[in-house]
């Protein structure tokens, strides 16, 4: 019976060697490493407006926007890059448009921290041919405001615009009706050689100089 229990504490020894050994081995690092970066990066599934959603007024302070990152970069470089300034969370590149061309990318870190000290260090680095502008973003209800501020503005300047050229059309008709010429009209050839407005003579309806009625030189 002694004999058999140290059999059997022998073997419970010998299982719990080869399962540290087994934990310990350098294959099953990378598998584990390779599961987590997985789980960081965009899935399939997901598009810039859904992880756009990730960022809220609860979390901004730990995430950065990375901007005019080089052509030759993708997900697995950018977080190389990162990962040493702390634990990242989520990272995705943006998928690249007209406003977006020179590669941007969002960085969720755990800790407030982490995310302050890439900015500090990576702000303004030059890499390959650009240079990485890296800033901590802004409360997405701030952004919403200052875009929301920034559309009025502009509705505001169309509409003065607009406003603007109904006068000056008014008025240039009030100027061409004071020579008994329908609006916005040309001279038909019988037409007196007189200056309208400031503008040379008109010669029987035909430009002056090498266009003759023609691309340079015709009125």
């Amino acid at each position: 019976v002694y004999c058999t229990k140290l059999k059997g504490m022998a073997q419970k020894e010998k299982c719990k060697e080869t399962k540290k050994a087994v934990s310990k081995s350098p294959s099953a690092t990378p598998a584990s490493n390779s599961n987590k970066e997985d789980s960081i990066f965009r899935i399939p599934d997901e598009d810039d407006d859904g992880l756009a959603q990730m960022v809220s007024d609860q979390n901004f302070f730990r995430c950065i926007l990375v901007q005019d990152i080089p052509d030759s970069f993708d997900r697995t470089a950018l977080y190389q890059l990162f990962k040493d300034f702390g634990e990242i969370e989520k990272l995705w590149i943006h998928t690249k448009t007209i406003k977006n061309r020179h590669g941007r990318a969002t960085i969720i870190f755990k800790h407030a921290e982490h995310a302050e000290l890439a900015e500090a260090i990576m702000n303004e680095t030059e890499i390959k041919d650009r240079t990485l502008q890296v800033h901590i973003g802004v409360p997405p209800s701030e952004r919403l405001k200052a875009s929301s501020k920034r559309e009025k503005e502009r509705q505001q300047r169309k509409l003065n615009k607009q406003r603007e050229n109904a006068l000056l059309f008014n008025a240039m008709n009030d100027d061409v009706n004071a020579f008994n010429v329908p609006s916005f009209s040309y001279f038909p050839p019988s037409a007196p050689n007189m200056a309208v407005n400031g503008y040379p003579p008109f010669f029987n309806g035909r430009g002056r100089g090498r266009g003759r009625g023609r691309g340079r030189g015709a009125y």
